[in-house]
């Protein structure tokens, strides 16, 4: 299995929103979390109740995250009040992903397949020239 295209763009967009150097594992647990739960507020949004909510709510605050609270009365889309919460929904993937990672990257199994998933996507992956040296491999860069 493939990266998907959308998945693909948003790991450009993560990657310029955050200027840090993350590891591919983070910055793939961070767009997958984004585009699951973008598309479930898109696709489900009119139908979700309070307590669904609620259950936000309970996670943005547990890692001390404000965001602007959905108001069911309001005619906004769930959808909507997504998109007007994207940093705050970034940054609480970002602090799920810590945790994630670290949990993840003691299965030497999982870490083989990802890298196989990784490999796999790359050799499909129409990369920028100014990215790629002799026989079109990969350059390597220092950590900023």
């Amino acid at each position: 299995m493939l990266l998907s295209t959308a998945l693909r763009e948003s790991l450009s967009v993560y990657t310029v929103l955050f200027t840090v150097s993350e590891s591919l594992l983070h910055l793939y647990i961070v767009t997958t979390s984004l585009n699951y739960y973008r598309t479930e507020f898109r696709k489900n949004g009119s139908d979700f109740e309070d307590y669904y909510f609620e259950k936000w709510y309970s996670l943005f605050e547990s890692y001390r995250i404000e965001l602007n609270k959905f108001d069911l009365d309001n005619n906004l889309e769930a959808i909507d009040w997504f998109d007007s919460n994207f940093h705050k929904f970034v940054e609480l993937f970002d602090a799920l992903a810590d945790e994630i990672f670290y949990i993840l990257f003691a299965n030497r199994q999982f870490l083989l397949k990802f890298n196989t998933l990784l490999i796999k996507t790359v050799k499909v992956t129409n990369f920028p020239a100014k990215f790629l040296k002799t026989k079109a491999r990969i350059k390597r860069t220092s950590i900023p």
